[in-house]
Protein backbone atom coordinates (compact mmCIF):
# COMPACT_ATOMS: atom_id res chain seq x y z
CA UNK A 1 0.00 0.00 0.00
CA UNK A 2 1.07 3.64 -1.28
CA UNK A 3 1.48 5.91 1.19
CA UNK A 4 0.03 9.83 0.55
CA UNK A 5 2.48 12.44 1.37
CA UNK A 6 1.12 15.26 4.21
CA UNK A 7 -0.77 18.14 2.54
CA UNK A 8 -2.19 15.72 -0.61
CA UNK A 9 -5.94 14.78 -1.89
CA UNK A 10 -6.14 11.37 -0.04
CA UNK A 11 -3.69 11.85 3.25
CA UNK A 12 -6.36 10.91 5.78
CA UNK A 13 -7.47 7.84 4.40
CA UNK A 14 -4.05 6.88 3.86
CA UNK A 15 -2.56 8.48 7.25
CA UNK A 16 -5.77 6.51 9.05
CA UNK A 17 -4.89 2.87 7.47
CA UNK A 18 -1.16 3.34 8.42
CA UNK A 19 -2.35 4.21 11.80
CA UNK A 20 -4.73 1.21 12.52
CA UNK A 21 -1.88 -1.03 10.70
CA UNK A 22 0.47 0.28 13.15
CA UNK A 23 -1.51 0.14 16.48
CA UNK A 24 -2.64 -3.43 15.00
CA UNK A 25 0.94 -4.82 14.97
CA UNK A 26 1.88 -3.40 18.47
CA UNK A 27 -1.28 -4.83 19.91
CA UNK A 28 -0.10 -8.39 18.44
CA UNK A 29 3.04 -8.16 19.13
CA UNK A 30 2.41 -6.78 23.30
CA UNK A 31 -0.12 -10.40 23.18
CA UNK A 32 2.41 -12.36 21.56
CA UNK A 33 5.12 -11.52 24.16
CA UNK A 34 2.70 -11.88 26.80
CA UNK A 35 1.74 -15.88 25.90
CA UNK A 36 5.65 -16.27 25.33
CA UNK A 37 6.16 -15.54 28.63
CA UNK A 38 2.77 -17.32 29.86
CA UNK A 39 3.26 -20.54 27.95
CA UNK A 40 6.73 -21.00 28.75
CA UNK A 41 6.63 -20.00 32.58
CA UNK A 42 3.14 -21.20 33.18
CA UNK A 43 2.69 -17.96 35.22
CA UNK A 44 2.12 -14.23 34.87
CA UNK A 45 4.14 -13.12 37.11
CA UNK A 46 7.61 -13.31 34.35
CA UNK A 47 9.82 -10.45 32.96
CA UNK A 48 7.70 -10.92 29.72
CA UNK A 49 4.95 -9.63 31.25
CA UNK A 50 6.44 -6.36 32.34
CA UNK A 51 7.67 -6.02 28.91
CA UNK A 52 4.27 -6.91 27.45
CA UNK A 53 2.73 -4.19 29.53
CA UNK A 54 5.63 -1.33 28.66
CA UNK A 55 4.08 -2.36 25.31
CA UNK A 56 1.22 -0.57 25.89
CA UNK A 57 2.58 2.87 25.82
CA UNK A 58 3.08 2.80 22.06
CA UNK A 59 -0.17 1.03 21.42
CA UNK A 60 -1.82 3.98 23.25
CA UNK A 61 0.23 6.36 21.62
CA UNK A 62 -1.19 5.07 18.90
CA UNK A 63 -4.81 4.46 19.40
CA UNK A 64 -4.74 8.57 20.60
CA UNK A 65 -3.42 8.72 16.55
CA UNK A 66 -6.07 6.64 15.26
CA UNK A 67 -9.02 8.46 17.10
CA UNK A 68 -7.84 11.85 15.40
CA UNK A 69 -7.97 10.40 12.25
CA UNK A 70 -11.58 10.07 12.51
CA UNK A 71 -11.54 13.61 13.55
CA UNK A 72 -10.93 14.39 10.24
CA UNK A 73 -12.78 13.68 7.12
CA UNK A 74 -11.84 12.99 3.57
CA UNK A 75 -11.45 16.00 1.12
CA UNK A 76 -14.58 15.42 -1.60
CA UNK A 77 -12.70 14.77 -5.09
CA UNK A 78 -15.16 17.30 -6.63
CA UNK A 79 -14.11 20.69 -4.79
CA UNK A 80 -10.21 19.46 -4.51
CA UNK A 81 -10.58 19.34 -8.54
CA UNK A 82 -12.31 22.75 -8.65
CA UNK A 83 -9.94 24.50 -6.25
CA UNK A 84 -7.14 22.95 -8.03
CA UNK A 85 -8.09 24.17 -11.50
CA UNK A 86 -8.73 28.02 -9.65
CA UNK A 87 -5.28 27.52 -8.12
CA UNK A 88 -3.28 26.80 -11.15
CA UNK A 89 0.64 27.26 -9.69
CA UNK A 90 -0.35 28.74 -6.33
CA UNK A 91 1.31 26.61 -3.57
CA UNK A 92 -1.90 24.41 -2.26
CA UNK A 93 -2.39 21.93 0.46
CA UNK A 94 -4.79 19.82 1.43
CA UNK A 95 -6.78 17.61 4.24
CA UNK A 96 -5.46 19.87 7.26
CA UNK A 97 -5.80 19.01 10.66
CA UNK A 98 -4.47 22.16 13.34
CA UNK A 99 -4.64 22.01 16.67
CA UNK A 100 -4.33 24.42 19.30
CA UNK A 101 -4.12 24.42 23.20
CA UNK A 102 -8.17 24.69 23.26
CA UNK A 103 -9.51 22.95 20.04
CA UNK A 104 -8.83 21.45 16.74
CA UNK A 105 -9.85 22.71 13.22
CA UNK A 106 -10.32 21.22 9.81
CA UNK A 107 -9.26 22.76 6.63
CA UNK A 108 -10.41 21.19 3.64
CA UNK A 109 -7.12 23.53 1.51
CA UNK A 110 -5.13 26.34 2.21
CA UNK A 111 -3.99 28.27 -0.84
CA UNK A 112 -0.69 30.50 -0.31
CA UNK A 113 0.68 33.82 -2.55
CA UNK A 114 2.54 36.24 -1.51
CA UNK A 115 1.71 38.04 1.94
CA UNK A 116 -1.70 36.07 1.36
CA UNK A 117 -2.89 32.93 3.22
CA UNK A 118 -6.36 31.66 2.73
CA UNK A 119 -7.84 28.60 4.07
CA UNK A 120 -11.55 26.84 3.22
CA UNK A 121 -13.15 24.65 5.74
CA UNK A 122 -16.27 22.90 5.57
CA UNK A 123 -16.95 22.66 9.02
CA UNK A 124 -20.09 23.97 10.45
CA UNK A 125 -18.52 24.10 13.80
CA UNK A 126 -15.56 25.68 13.02
CA UNK A 127 -14.37 29.03 14.19
CA UNK A 128 -13.07 31.37 11.70
CA UNK A 129 -11.94 34.15 13.37
CA UNK A 130 -10.04 31.62 15.99
CA UNK A 131 -7.95 29.57 13.08
CA UNK A 132 -7.60 32.87 11.48
CA UNK A 133 -5.71 33.75 14.87
CA UNK A 134 -4.03 31.11 15.36
CA UNK A 135 -2.66 30.86 12.12
CA UNK A 136 -1.70 34.19 12.12
CA UNK A 137 0.40 33.83 15.62
CA UNK A 138 2.03 30.57 14.28
CA UNK A 139 2.83 32.22 10.67
CA UNK A 140 4.30 35.79 12.85
CA UNK A 141 6.03 33.98 15.37
CA UNK A 142 8.39 31.89 12.58
CA UNK A 143 8.85 35.85 11.10
CA UNK A 144 6.12 35.50 7.77
CA UNK A 145 3.60 38.17 8.45
CA UNK A 146 0.85 36.73 6.50
CA UNK A 147 -2.93 37.71 5.29
CA UNK A 148 -4.39 35.13 6.89
CA UNK A 149 -8.77 34.15 5.86
CA UNK A 150 -10.92 31.63 6.75
CA UNK A 151 -13.51 30.82 4.09
CA UNK A 152 -16.91 28.52 4.89
CA UNK A 153 -18.07 29.48 1.51
CA UNK A 154 -16.46 27.36 -1.15
CA UNK A 155 -17.15 30.41 -3.97
CA UNK A 156 -15.71 33.05 -1.75
CA UNK A 157 -13.07 30.62 -1.72
CA UNK A 158 -12.65 30.12 -5.32
CA UNK A 159 -13.25 33.39 -6.28
CA UNK A 160 -10.17 34.78 -4.17
CA UNK A 161 -8.35 31.65 -4.95
CA UNK A 162 -8.83 32.54 -8.53
CA UNK A 163 -8.01 36.38 -8.05
CA UNK A 164 -4.68 35.29 -6.35
CA UNK A 165 -3.74 33.19 -9.02
CA UNK A 166 -4.00 35.99 -11.64
CA UNK A 167 -2.86 38.64 -9.92
CA UNK A 168 1.33 39.40 -10.65
CA UNK A 169 3.60 37.38 -8.26
CA UNK A 170 4.47 39.04 -5.22
CA UNK A 171 8.39 39.41 -5.15
CA UNK A 172 8.89 39.53 -1.54
CA UNK A 173 12.11 39.94 0.33
CA UNK A 174 13.09 37.00 2.60
CA UNK A 175 16.61 35.16 4.07
CA UNK A 176 16.02 31.39 2.65
CA UNK A 177 16.13 29.04 5.54
CA UNK A 178 19.46 27.08 6.03
CA UNK A 179 17.79 23.89 6.60
CA UNK A 180 15.89 24.66 3.26
CA UNK A 181 17.85 26.75 0.53
CA UNK A 182 16.34 25.56 -2.01
CA UNK A 183 12.87 26.55 -0.90
CA UNK A 184 11.45 29.78 -2.15
CA UNK A 185 8.89 31.73 0.48
CA UNK A 186 5.65 30.21 -0.40
CA UNK A 187 6.89 26.76 -0.20
CA UNK A 188 8.64 27.43 3.20
CA UNK A 189 5.15 28.80 4.38
CA UNK A 190 4.07 25.68 2.87
CA UNK A 191 6.03 23.63 4.63
CA UNK A 192 5.86 25.46 7.58
CA UNK A 193 1.52 25.28 7.46
CA UNK A 194 2.43 21.26 6.75
CA UNK A 195 4.25 20.89 10.31
CA UNK A 196 1.57 23.00 12.55
CA UNK A 197 -1.15 20.42 10.68
CA UNK A 198 -1.08 16.80 12.05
Amino acid sequence: MKRVAKGNVGYTLSHRKWQIMKMSLYIILALAIFLIGWLTTKTTKNIMSIVAICGALPISKEMVGVIMSFKRKPMDRQVYEQISLKAGKLEQIYELLFTTQEKSYTAEAAVIEGKDVICYTNDPKCDQLALQKHLQRMLDANGYKENVKVYKDLKKFLDRTAELERREKQEIPYTPHSSYPELNRDQLIKHLLLALSI
